[in-house]
């Protein structure tokens, strides 16, 4: 049985506040919440005037595989700086806010895999900062909490094998040491926490959610530059050879991702005074042999080798246009690709998000091979060599 696009319709959801409309998943969740549910979208965009953040915002969503099919008045938009104080608006501004923020909705993150800690942490910590204070304003003016629904990673808990765990589920709590060292898992796992401390001291119900590899629109296959499949493929084709022995990664489709979430937002409404996580993936992890299979049905000869000596094939070609990329990327692709158990990632459970994704009407849909060829097809890769 599979899952099917609008069944099980959410229906309760009346206003988000939303950031991060202009990303790939925060463009994909607003699109869900426009087409399948009664909800006010109030999009939080980075520009000069409201009209810029409109346009900034409905040109995003029209770029979609599935763009809503209008928007009209459910769909605002604020000009507004998620990484300054009082989200850079005026004090009146910021307190019409914060008595209108009933849910918050923060896809918002500075996305750069190769980044440090420091570079990343003002806008992926510090605009949770930022968030908890309109939070925190809006108890003040209301003597209510928003309820919080925050997109995390599972990067967050990257290297919790270190720490003993072999699998890490949604009862897991991100951590420094769960993250390891790599800049951007590490603000990720910084923002949970800041969360998880305001539930705590503010009573605020609080949702984490952490995709895994995000990939291709199901119908489509069509991706977009953060797909960290890419540069994998992209090299693979390059150097003619695919790494043997890959472990299954835990991933999932944005639009299903994007489905998933508003399900949960809107059927799974979390306790006041708590963090829980969901974990958006599929419950079977996804074949990397399976993908380097559908890179040799379009006609690509790939040799197999051990992942050592592919590694030193991406260090000796790294200059190559079609390596480059990933080899930029070593140090998250380490993970990808592990040479050895220091870099072997934990299992990642999600089945008791999909039990109440189930009890949501929503079901697992496959990664059969016609998505995987859709899937590279999308990808512009060079020419099978003749």
């Amino acid at each position: 049985m599979t899952g099917t696009p609008g069944a099980g319709r959410p229906h309760g959801i009346r206003s988000v506040l939303l950031t991060g409309v202009t990303g790939s998943l925060g463009s994909h969740t607003c699109a869900e919440l426009l087409t399948h549910t009664a909800a006010t979208v109030h999009c939080l965009v980075r520009a000069d005037t409201q009209v810029a953040a409109r346009t900034r915002a409905v040109r995003r969503l029209a770029r979609l595989d599935d763009p809503p099919p209008h928007t009209g008045a459910r769909l605002t938009a604020l000009p507004a700086d998620v990484t300054r104080p009082r989200l850079g608006l005026s004090g009146p501004e910021f307190d019409a806010l914060a008595e209108n923020a009933e849910v918050i909705v923060h896809f918002a993150a500075h996305i750069d895999l190769t980044a440090p800690y420091d570079v990343l942490a003002p806008s992926n910590v510090g605009g949770v900062q930022q968030l908890i204070a309109l939070a925190r304003r809006r108890i003040q003016l209301t003597g209510r909490p928003p309820v919080v629904h925050h997109m995390s990673t599972a990067g967050a808990l990257l290297d919790a094998r270190r720490l003993g765990l072999s699998t890490v589920d949604e009862h897991t709590r991100a951590s420094e040491q769960t993250s390891g060292p790599l800049g951007y898992p590490r603000s990720k796992a910084a923002a949970e926490v800041a969360w998880t401390r305001a539930a705590t001291e503010l009573g605020l119900p609080v949702a984490i959610h952490r995709p895994a590899f995000v990939t291709g629109h199901s119908r489509t296959g069509r991706t977009f530059t953060s797909d960290l499949f890419i540069p994998l493929l992209w090299a693979a084709t390059a150097l003619g050879a695919a790494p043997a022995g890959c472990p299954g990664v835990p991933a999932e489709r944005v639009d299903v991702v994007a489905r998933a979430f508003v399900r949960l937002l809107d059927q799974d409404a979390p306790v006041p005074g708590t963090a829980r996580a969901h974990h958006l993936a599929h419950p079977q992890p996804l074949s990397l042999d399976a993908l380097f299979d559908a890179l040799r049905r379009a006609g690509h000869a790939l040799e197999t080798v051990q992942p050592d000596e592919w590694w030193r094939r991406v260090t000796k070609h790294a200059d190559d246009p079609g390596v480059a990329p990933l080899a930029a990327l070593h140090g998250v692709g380490r993970y990808l690709v592990p040479v050895d158990d220091s870099h072997l990632p934990p299992g990642y459970d999600s089945s008791a998000t999909w039990r109440t994704l189930a009890a949501c009407g929503m079901e697992p849909i496959p990664f059969d091979d016609t998505f995987l060829d859709r899937l590279v097809t999308g990808l512009a890769l060079p020419p099978p060599a003749t």
